[in-house]
């Protein structure tokens, strides 16, 4: 399969198991990741690092205010987005062209 540019949300998602796994998975694949987070600037250092962790580059861990995710995954060009609030999918689903999926698909 064809790698894609996926984002994942980072409370709820990245911070669990499944979420963790599921990142490995898909970097294995080749997959261009964003983390995508609503967290305050003041919050932002266990994002950094875990992106580092991961091999994620700094650049790639985009910080929006809350209900405006589904602008970055516009203007990322992202093709799957995951994330464990509702609202925010429901706007990713109507505004952008990505797959927008709760943590429970993975």
């Amino acid at each position: 399969p064809m790698a894609k540019t996926v984002s994942f949300d980072y409370d709820g998602v990245l911070t669990t198991k499944k979420g963790r796994d599921t990142l490995d998975e898909w970097l294995q694949l080749g997959d261009k990741i964003y983390i995508i987070t609503a967290r305050n600037e003041g919050q932002m250092q266990s994002v950094y690092d875990f992106a580092q962790e991961h091999g994620i580059l700094k650049s790639r861990v985009i910080r929006v205010s809350r209900g405006s995710k589904w602008e970055a995954v516009k203007s990322l060009g992202i093709d799957k987005h995951v994330d464990n609030n509702p609202d925010e999918l429901e706007l990713i689903r109507k505004n952008t062209n990505a797959l927008a999926w709760s943590p429970a698909r993975l």
